[in-house]
């Protein structure tokens, strides 16, 4: 058997590969590795690790971006020498056990969840696109580019199609076209380039106005003599007025579902064991982001929140027909040395671990909710990730020591919260203290 989502009459649940209730907490970016950019740095370095011998595996290179060394992976040799990468994986599975985890999040080093046994989930290789884009990552979706582009993606699922300990899949996360409501019928027009989904909004139009060009000029007070017109690339829709705006509103959906569908679709012909695990929308802009839910297993988003809104989420599941899975949430700190705490920050490490039992215990409560996974496993570099992210986030520290203030309350969290799933306890009601975002947007 395989996961597969159930809705029993109380709540929506994961079903386990045995049929049992399974809601999905654990921490992604579980890898040994905590890359940071050398480029250019280097004199803020007091020390860095020779680039061959001993210390060669704490070095990589990301193409254009330079090298990167990994001051974790020189602390494992420190202790471990050349067998680091063993000795990691059986104290990562011991720690990921006793603190009572059950999946094993996204970005972890593939195959993590085949070698310890433990459910896990995995994202698409690599999301379609197409040589000319809408707006910013948003692809030509009616372009047969899209289509063959989306059919490469879905061959990286082929790999784990018989594994049982895989929950399912995202097919991208937080689209950086999504990061506001736009009018995207509009933005078709915007474009520069010739687009098959062009052609298709001119066609949603026609129909719209039984084919009659007079008809739509009459309305948007556009001097359009042919449908020709609007095929035209790059045509300056800044003098339309709001009924223009609304037409081609109208038609965002239309984009947004087959920017689902295609990949979707894609995935299900490769693997029909595994649950597609939806899109990770960092937040949502507007209801159209509901189109093409219908492809999906689970609708997931992303949510730095203190805690999930029950109201929203419970708004979220009826408006997609679908459970909800949270892909990411965190809180950091700034008493441990790391310059900037997250994108929610509290007082300290033991705030962290008060703030992950609120937030866990808060999501284990709401019916829609089938699980919520935590960012990120370990502290990002001091000096900066390849973006910049310099966080306290971790539940273990650069030399891989658990922050104990915070994983202990992990742990007893763990250990009640069927008891909140199923009602039976109540989620803890005090929220810790937020302070302010130091270091951080």
């Amino acid at each position: 058997g395989f996961f597969r989502t159930k809705h029993d009459g109380d709540r929506w649940w994961l079903v386990d590969p045995d049929g049992h209730p399974f809601f999905s907490v654990g921490p992604d970016c579980i890898e040994p590795h905590c890359n940071g950019p050398v480029e250019n740095l280097e004199t803020l370095f007091a020390w860095l690790p020779p680039r061959t011998g001993e210390f060669a595996d704490a070095w990589s290179t990301a193409g254009s971006r330079g090298d990167f060394v990994s001051f974790s992976v020189v602390n494992l040799i420190r202790a471990f020498g050349n067998r680091w990468h063993d000795a990691w994986y059986e104290l990562t599975e011991a720690r990921l056990r006793h603190w009572g985890f059950n999946t094993i999040a996204n970005w972890s080093e593939p195959h993590l969840g085949r070698r310890f046994s433990m459910p896990y989930v995995t994202g698409m290789g690599s999301f379609p696109t197409t040589q000319h884009r809408i707006f910013r990552d948003l692809p030509d979706v009616f372009s047969p580019e899209y289509a063959s582009s989306a059919a490469k993606c879905a061959e990286s699922l082929q790999e784990t199609v018989d594994d049982p300990y895989l929950i399912g899949y995202f097919l991208t996360n937080e689209p950086n076209w999504a990061f506001g409501d736009y009018n995207l019928g509009e933005m078709v027009l915007n474009c520069p380039h010739p687009l098959e989904t062009r052609e298709r909004l001119v066609q949603f139009l026609s129909a719209r106005y039984d084919g009659d060009i007079g008809r739509l000029a009459a309305r948007w007070e556009f001097s359009a003599r042919s449908w020709d017109q609007l095929r035209e690339p790059n045509l300056d829709t800044e003098g339309l007025n709001e009924h223009a705006k609304q037409d081609l509103a109208d038609f965002s959906p239309v984009i947004i579902e087959e920017y689902v569908r295609v990949p979707a679709q894609a995935a299900k012909r490769v693997d029909t064991n595994h649950l597609c695990l939806g899109l990770r929308w960092a937040w949502i802009a507007s209801d159209a982001f509901f189109a093409g839910s219908r492809y999906c297993d689970v609708f997931s988003i992303n949510c730095y929140q203190m805690k999930p809104d029950a109201t929203e989420i419970a708004k979220t599941s009826q408006a997609a027909g679908l459970p909800v899975m949270i892909g990411e949430f965190h809180a950091g700190a700034l008493d441990v040395g790391l310059p900037a705490n997250a994108l929610r920050g509290v007082e300290n490490q033991a705030a962290r671990g008060d703030f992950y039992r609120y937030y866990v215990e808060s999501a284990a409560a709401i019916p829609e909710l089938v699980g919520a996974h935590y960012f990120q496993y370990g502290d990002q570099p001091v000096l900066g990730r390849f973006d910049g992210e310099c966080l306290n986030i971790g539940l273990v520290d650069v030399c891989h020591k658990p922050y104990h203030e915070m994983t202990d309350v992990v742990m007893k969290t763990h250990h009640t919260l069927y008891d909140v799933c199923s009602g039976r306890v109540p989620p803890v009601k005090v929220q810790p203290r937020e302070m302010p975002r130091e270091g951080f947007g």
